[in-house]
């Protein structure tokens, strides 16, 4: 069966087409850089106001601050200009995001500054909320199948034009936002993620999977998928808070000011059972 008819709706992730300004590790760069933007926008706004023509987003360039080092300018920032529409500063827009996978940031997550959010509000309205999603990579991607489970605001290219499938929807009723289940049970939810999993089935359905989205077939041992679909849900969401690998050496070329920065990495030799080195 194919996943659209599993779940009820699909999602695609954040697309900002300015990540430079609004992504990024700290939360305190992204309300800089953002704010820095957004009061440069504000300012051309307010030249804008001032001249006595009509203006549209192709006529406003002459007017407006072009420098890229001061603001990300789209089509529909332009429009917004043209209509002399200024833009607030919401704290609240920061949110953590899966930017690519096992990589976490944060990202100003705002209609105003990102091209397009999705359905991103609709399946994680704020950080109060919860909710699980399985990213895949996009059909146009050229890379194997590719798939994860997260619990943030994800990208759309954590993989190649990445779709994901949430656990829950949030519908508002301008009081509450009601948790409304996407799929029919965890059950269901954890048996898809160890399907995906699975070596026979990507091997059995590789054309397929690179021609549209994945089809879940009926298998026998579903308990084992759920178990191994929920186990490997918990070891990807729970990466962060893996034990330390004690094995793991990390030299720093300054112990005062370390700089964690990596340039190289190397897998411990492995010897086997003969005492030789496996390849």
């Amino acid at each position: 069966m194919n996943l659209i008819r599993i779940f009820t709706i699909k999602d695609s992730g954040i697309a900002t087409h300015r990540d430079i300004w609004v992504n990024n590790f700290s939360k305190n760069i992204i309300e800089k850089n953002v704010k820095y933007m957004i009061a440069t926008y504000n300012h051309d706004v307010e030249k804008l106001s001032k001249i006595d023509e009509k203006l549209t987003h192709k006529t406003i360039e002459p007017y407006i601050t072009l420098d890229d080092s001061k603001i990300s300018w789209s089509v529909d920032m332009k429009r917004k200009a043209a209509r002399l529409e200024k833009i607030e500063y919401d704290k609240n827009s920061i949110v953590p995001i899966m930017y690519r996978p096992f990589v976490k940031k944060y990202v100003y997550r705002n209609s105003d500054l990102n091209y397009t959010t999705y359905k991103s509000f609709k399946t994680l309205p704020d950080s109060a909320y919860k909710n699980n999603f399985i990213n895949i990579a996009g059909i146009s991607s050229k890379d194997d199948f590719s798939l994860l489970m997260t619990d943030t605001v994800n990208d759309y290219m954590i993989f190649t034009n990445s779709r994901n499938f949430p656990r829950y929807m949030y519908e508002s009723d301008n009081l509450f936002n009601e948790k409304i289940d996407n799929i029919a049970s965890d059950e269901d939810f954890y048996f898809i993620y160890g399907v995906l999993h699975s070596s026979s089935y990507r091997e059995k359905y590789e054309n397929d999977l690179k021609k549209g989205l994945p089809r879940i077939p009926k298998v026998k041992n579903r308990e084992k998928y759920i178990e191994i679909g929920r186990k490997l849900a918990n070891l990807h969401l729970d990466y962060e808070k893996a034990p330390f690998w004690e094995s793991v050496k990390v030299n720093v070329n300054d112990e005062v000011n370390p700089n964690y920065k990596v340039t190289q990495m190397k897998h411990p030799k492995i010897i086997n059972r003969e005492g030789k080195k496996s390849k």
